[in-house]
C-alpha cells in the first residue's frame, strides 16, 4: 500500500460493485491495509467508524473468490422462432 495511492470510501465501492453497503462494510472490516477511523462511544453519541479502502485492496478483493461459491444457476439460452413459411 503507497500513502498516494487513491482510497475509496464504501459508497464508492457500492456504486462500483451495485452492492449494499452493509455488505461492503463486512466484507472490508478486517481486510488487512484497509483504513479505519473510530470515534469511541461518548455518554451522547454512539461509536462511529469510517473506512477507507485503498485501491490496492480493493483489487486484491474484488479477484478473492467468495467464502461460499454458490453454483451456477444458468438459464437456458431460447433460440428464437422464425415463422415458417
Amino acid at each position: 500500500m503507497v500513502a498516494t495511492e487513491t482510497h475509496y470510501t464504501v459508497g464508492e465501492v457500492v456504486k462500483f460493485w451495485r452492492l449494499s453497503d452493509e455488505y461492503v462494510r463486512q466484507r472490508f472490516r478486517d481486510e488487512p491495509g484497509v483504513l479505519k477511523v473510530e470515534r469511541p462511544e461518548t455518554l451522547h453519541k454512539r461509536k462511529y467508524t469510517t473506512l477507507r479502502i485503498p485501491e490496492s485492496v480493493l483489487i486484491r478483493v474484488h479477484g478473492a473468490p467468495t467464502t461460499s461459491p454458490q453454483p451456477s444457476r444458468r438459464r437456458k439460452r431460447l433460440e428464437p422462432k422464425l415463422p415458417v413459411n
